[in-house]
């Protein structure tokens, strides 16, 4: 269930394993709406020792905050053996939620590469990419990539889109579509390596190689059909 952390148990709790830490004040309206979603996370995902849901008060412990760099309520941050890696900024339904902690497990078992016995299958929901896991996802087949920062306007208006064309190829193994928040401390140096000048860039991979950044209408469908064209395409050579 839910873990109510605080500044004496936070540092030990979230040291080793995934954790998914709602970082909330009391007076705050929107983490009041959030309470019992987050609650219904933590209960729905209590059996798991994979994932561990907590959260904790910022008006009463503050050092933990700032040590996160918390700036607005609620805040929600994926971190990975004491590490931020992430921090969600999707929709607070407990449906994105699960389907965020499922990625980013996913992300998770894909960096640390096969376990003993079987091989880890990166499962195509929407990866948000990190250097460790960016070349692997590119690897195999075609690969279409956004490199975006939250605050940009022209990629919040991308980002639902970019969801619906990822569910078109959610079937097809050989068609990734992919995204890389650039602000990331994690993926900086990975979006200066690509030459990303502006957001959003999309660029399109084939087999792990670069083959050209994508300047067109940024419509649904003409990004799937773009797609489609340069699948295609590859497969008549």
């Amino acid at each position: 269930g839910l873990v109510e952390l605080t500044e004496q148990t936070f540092e030990k709790h979230v040291s080793s394993g995934h954790h998914f830490v709602k970082f909330y004040a009391p007076w705050c309206g929107h983490c009041q709406k959030l309470a019992p979603i987050w609650e219904e996370l933590a209960n729905s995902l209590r059996n798991d020792d994979v994932v561990g849901i907590s959260k904790i008060d910022c008006t009463r412990h503050r050092s933990v905050c700032g040590q996160f760099d918390i700036k607005g309520y609620p805040t929600l941050l994926w971190i990975e053996d004491g590490k931020k890696i992430d921090k969600y900024t999707g929709q607070r339904t407990h449906e994105e939620l699960k389907a965020y902690v499922s990625t980013m497990l996913a992300n998770a078992n894909a960096a640390s590469g096969p376990k003993s016995g079987g091989s880890a299958e990166v499962p195509n929901t929407m990866l948000s990419l990190t250097p460790d896991t960016f070349k692997l996802s590119i690897k195999k087949g075609l690969s279409f990539v956004k490199f975006f920062a939250p605050w940009c306007g022209h990629c919040k208006r991308l980002a639902p889109t970019w969801d619906e064309l990822n569910k078109k190829f959610i079937a097809n193994s050989n068609v990734n579509i992919l995204k890389v928040d650039c602000t990331l401390e994690a993926s900086k140096q990975l979006c200066n390596e690509q030459e990303v000048e502006g957001f959003p860039t999309l660029y399109l991979y084939r087999d792990g190689h670069k083959v050209t950044e994508y300047n067109g209408s940024r419509d649904l469908e003409d990004l799937y059909e773009y797609v489609l064209t340069q699948y295609q395409v590859h497969d008549e050579l």
